[in-house]
């Protein structure tokens, strides 16, 4: 298990512009080689390179488990060429940024209400797994939660029986904390799967503490 900090400055946020399962990763084509490696490194998993509707914030365009990716649309032909080499079902969606409104491993998925039926229907189909879009005290609760197959990080403003419905959800033990000297979301400062975890530079030592404690790594 791995969780370190980002290998290349000015990456405090390093989920805006990442994602990965337990098989593969997500970066932008124009990553530096230094953050490609920490991916590799502290994930133990390949990465794919490419854009997403020609930008390169594949953290905030993207939610996957091992089942399927969750993809915001439109996408060019080269964009979906390479998410179709993963060899995972896609599921696009249309007005929503996936990761601002989706949790999902490979147990369980948490949709926003926010989301209609009919798209949550579709999402839950490509991940294969059981959908639950009840509202959360933190209406902000994907951008602040990062989930993997081994735990959960959430924040801290969460009361301990929301914390226990997300265990239950996700079929996984988890925590709270934060990331990047007290920023609460979580998922916009911390990449993850269950094989470890790369943080954002301005994270403090007690906050990577409680990050690995939270996943379980």
């Amino acid at each position: 298990m791995h969780l370190s900090k980002s290998a290349y400055s000015n990456n405090s946020f390093i989920g805006l512009f990442a994602k990965a399962n337990n098989s593969v990763a997500l970066a932008p084509h124009q990553a530096h080689t230094k953050f490609i490696s920490s991916l590799k490194d502290n994930l133990s998993v390949p990465v794919k390179t490419l854009s997403i509707s020609q930008s390169n914030l594949i953290g905030l365009s993207t939610v996957m488990n091992s089942n399927g990716i969750v993809v915001q649309y439109p996408m060019d032909k080269e964009e979906r060429k390479i998410l179709d080499s993963i060899g995972l079902p896609i599921c696009k969606i249309d007005g929503i940024s996936p990761a601002m409104n989706i949790l999902a491993n490979d147990f369980g998925c948490w949709i926003s209400p926010r989301v209609n039926e009919s798209t949550a229907k579709r999402i839950g189909e490509c991940l294969n797994v059981k959908v639950h879009n009840q509202p959360f005290s933190i209406p902000a609760l994907a951008s602040c939660t990062v989930v993997t197959n081994s735990g959960f990080l959430t924040t801290s403003e969460l009361t301990e029986t929301e914390i226990k419905h997300l265990e239950k959800i996700f079929n996984v033990k988890g925590g709270s904390g934060t990331c990047n000297l007290g920023v609460p979301f979580n998922s916009l400062g911390v990449i993850a799967n269950s094989n470890g975890a790369l943080v954002g530079q301005d994270t403090s030592g007690f906050e990577v503490q409680r990050i690995y404690q939270a996943l379980n790594l």
